[in-house]
């Protein structure tokens, strides 16, 4: 929400709230003291001001994590980095409504319509939403950039901060979220085209995990499978075919981010959340398409 003015605010330059909107907040936010009130309202004025000061709002960020349980915090998660678009709705951590298609192409015609249905399904518009996470890559050029370019565009237009994902990071998590009853060490493997994989390694403890590596684009021939138990993914058939060793098991079952466990996850990183201007997508190679050389021309005249 870029939420909440005290009424003397209602006049002021940077814009109002319509009376449906107060009502709506007076209603649902039982908790938030006339101080929370002011501190979401500065944040939003200087979200407004061109020189506006980032640490001063990374500030105010931190002081409203310590409240946001008490607030009605809606979360827009979107994924289109893979083979698969994805949006979900949480509010206050929980899935209000969520939508996949499974797609080779056609990703930037469909996300910015299915985020659309998914908010009208339950009664939401986009000027309710707090964040919007977002997956920044690896993964398809086309797809990264759909994916943040649309993230970007609305945070901007509401004033509101991204919640960056990594691609790996969020498929780790939803293998977490089925297998909580296991402790092992695990790679995140998506196939990445050219004899190459998006490779990264993390460590589970009954459902809470952390990277024990940088996320990386290796040669198949050069992956480093000592100490895993299990590689999860679209490149997960494609190691095991390379190597050939039966020490570790396979999962290819999670082929892309998953927007309902984004969206959960980015509820626990919401104090890192941040300016548009400072995401920028993660490539870890060059792009597929090359730059034409030049031509040498010569002209002459017959």
């Amino acid at each position: 929400m870029i939420t909440a003015l005290s009424s003397s605010c209602a006049n002021d330059k940077v814009g109002y709230i319509e009376t449906n909107e107060i009502i709506r907040l007076k209603k649902q936010i039982k908790f938030f003291n006339i101080i929370s009130l002011k501190i979401v309202y500065l944040r939003y004025v200087l979200f407004q001001q061109e020189d506006y000061n980032r640490k001063i709002i990374k500030l105010l960020n931190k002081l409203l994590w310590q409240v946001h349980l008490n607030i009605m915090t809606y979360i827009l998660a979107i994924d289109a980095t893979l083979g698969a678009c994805s949006t979900a709705l949480l509010k206050n951590g929980e899935v209000l409504n969520q939508m996949k298609e499974v797609r080779v192409r056609g990703h930037v015609e469909r996300l910015i319509p299915m985020i659309d249905e998914t908010c009208k399904a339950v009664g939401v518009s986009q000027s309710q939403f707090d964040y919007i996470a977002v997956t920044i890559g690896p993964g398809t050029f086309a797809g990264v950039r759909i994916g943040l370019s649309a993230a970007k565009g609305m945070a901007l237009a509401l004033g509101i901060p991204l919640i960056p994902l990594t691609t790996l990071e969020s498929i780790a998590h939803q293998y977490a979220v089925d297998h909580q009853e296991l402790s092992e060490t695990f790679a995140v493997a998506i196939d990445a085209r050219r004899g190459e994989i998006y490779f990264q390694k993390f460590k589970m403890n009954k459902g809470d995990i952390n990277s024990v590596a940088e996320a990386m684009a290796v040669p198949l021939s050069q992956i480093n499978i000592d100490g895993i138990d299990i590689i999860v993914g679209s490149g997960a058939e494609l190691i095991k075919d390379i190597v050939g060793n039966e020490t570790f098991r396979v999962d290819d079952n999670y082929q892309y981010p998953e927007a309902t466990v984004m969206g959960k996850l980015a509820t626990s990183k919401i104090e890192q959340a941040k300016f548009s201007d400072d995401v920028s997508p993660l490539y870890l190679r060059a792009p597929d398409a090359i730059k034409p050389k030049a031509l040498n021309m010569v002209i002459t005249d017959d």
